[in-house]
């Protein structure tokens, strides 16, 4: 995956190497053979909502520990 992945998204942080990962597991999922073996547009839908939600989290989660680190 790293030969494939922007260094910057490395750099940046903030889950973004595990927010790739995850949407390429959904995207290879997408492409299989069979068309039994797709998941349904509902549940790529949800796994795609769902990692929206895990990066907004992430953001403020890292926001928080920003702030905080700065009133030291």
């Amino acid at each position: 995956m790293r030969k494939i992945l922007d260094l910057m998204l490395t750099i940046q942080g903030l889950g973004m190497e595990e927010a790739v990962r995850r949407a390429l597991i959904l995207a290879f999922m997408c492409m299989g053979e069979e068309a039994i073996s797709r998941p349904m547009i509902s549940k790529v839908l949800d796994a795609l909502d769902d990692l929206v939600k895990w990066r907004e989290k992430r953001r403020k989660e890292h926001s928080v520990w920003t702030m905080s680190r700065k009133s030291y």
